[in-house]
């Protein structure tokens, strides 16, 4: 094992049966922070286990987003800090582009693709700000302003 390998600590070791017993918390509403797992672990299918070991909460249960009040030391993938929440409406999303014409933008469990989103915004890519186009557990559709931390 190479340094590189030996440094990791985004890596998580689970049994396939632990997470089929697992049962997601869904959140009830958006915390302080959000959590982007990597690409491996949601191809390895550790979904519902992310809850329980790293006390988060799942935004919804298509869209592999997690949230919780504080950052989470140790986290596998990218964490984010929580700008704001905007209902997906025509006021609240006039004043999100107001504040914020240039974002990468990623859509999770959202009925358009992000071009889609990107042209109906007018929304430039670049910047540190990171907007999330997600469906939360109770069915309403949200983009969650963040900063990459």
């Amino acid at each position: 094992m190479g340094t590189e390998e030996a440094a990791r600590t985004d890596c998580i070791v689970f049994q396939p049966e632990e997470e089929r017993q697992a049962t997601p918390a869904y959140a009830s509403r958006i915390g302080a922070w959000l959590f982007e797992p990597d690409a491996a672990v949601l191809k390895a299918g550790a979904l519902k286990i992310l809850c329980a070991r790293y006390g988060v909460e799942k935004v919804a249960p298509m869209s592999h987003l997690y949230t919780a009040d504080r950052p989470v030391a140790q986290w596998p993938g990218r964490s984010y800090k929580v700008e704001g929440v905007y209902s997906f409406n025509r006021q609240e999303l006039r004043l999100l582009m107001a504040e914020t014409p240039r974002a990468e933008l990623s859509v999770r469990g959202f009925p358009q693709s992000v071009s889609q989103l990107r042209h109906q915004l007018k929304l430039k890519e670049g910047g540190n700000t990171h907007l999330f186009a997600t469906t939360l557990a109770d069915g309403r559709k949200v983009i969650i302003k963040t900063e990459r931390e």
